[in-house]
Parts: C-alpha cells; structure tokens; sequence
C-alpha cells in the first residue's frame, strides 16, 4: 500500500501564503499592516524576565501561554514545549508531523506565572491526520 503524503503540500501552501501576504503588503507601500485592536494586551513580564499571558489577546507570542491543566487550574505553558522544536525543511517536516500522529497525545507541565511552579498538566493533541491510502481513491 503506498502513502501519500499531505503535509508537504500543506506546508509549501502555508509558505506561499505567507509569501502572499508580504508581496501583498510589498506591492503597495502606502498600504500598512492592520494596527492592533483596543482588546490587544500588553504582556507582563515575570521575576525571570520571561513574558506571560494570552497568545490570542497580545501583539507578541509571550514565553509562558495561558492555558487550562487537565485538572481545571488555569496557569502557563511554555510556548517551546507546545510548538516543540522547528523543521528545517518540508521532508523534515512531514517526517515530524508523521511522528507525531503515531506518538498521540503528549502531555506537557502547566506552570505559576513563574515559570517553575508546575500546578498541572496540558494534553496536547496530535496533529490532525494527513496522510491516505492512494489506492483508497479518495482524492
């Protein structure tokens, strides 16, 4: 049974639409960025210098993500625990992705503010499916 593999695809269109969206911005220079809204927050920073607080609601991605535990407390997650480290390239990519999906469900700790104190557990999913059968004929 050969594999095909979606997630190349996927990453190569996520780049292009990245470059999209510059060249957007790039052919017309009196065209600005959308300035952030009044409900954009400022992030604090904790004792270790590290930022903290929601991803959606700041300009910025802070160190320290808010996010509910497995037991309902709310507290941070490290933002490099839950992207997790950066391919190099799309093969790597697609290899991680695939990885992942066997692997299932991680868990990652749930910190104070500080950074240090774990109080809980984050679940962080799989990556959803993205590769088929190409025998299956689905398209």
């Amino acid at each position: 049974m050969r594999l095909a593999v979606g997630a190349a695809a996927g990453v190569a269109l996520g780049v292009a639409g990245l470059a999209g969206l510059s060249a957007a911005f790039a052919e017309d220079a009196t065209t600005e960025p959308p300035s952030p809204t009044s409900s954009t927050v400022e992030l604090e920073v904790n004792e270790f210098g590290e930022t903290y607080g929601s991803a959606e609601e700041s300009k910025v991605d802070p160190d320290l993500v808010r996010a509910i535990a497995t037991n309902g407390t709310v507290g941070y997650v490290r933002a490099s625990d839950l992207n997790g480290p950066e391919p190099l390239s799309p093969e790597e990519a697609v290899q991680m992705t695939l990885d992942a999906q066997k692997a299932g469900a991680r868990m990652i700790p749930v910190y104070e503010r500080d950074g240090r104190t774990v109080i809980g557990e984050f679940k962080v999913l799989p990556p959803l499916a993205s590769v088929r059968s190409s025998s299956d004929g689905a398209p």
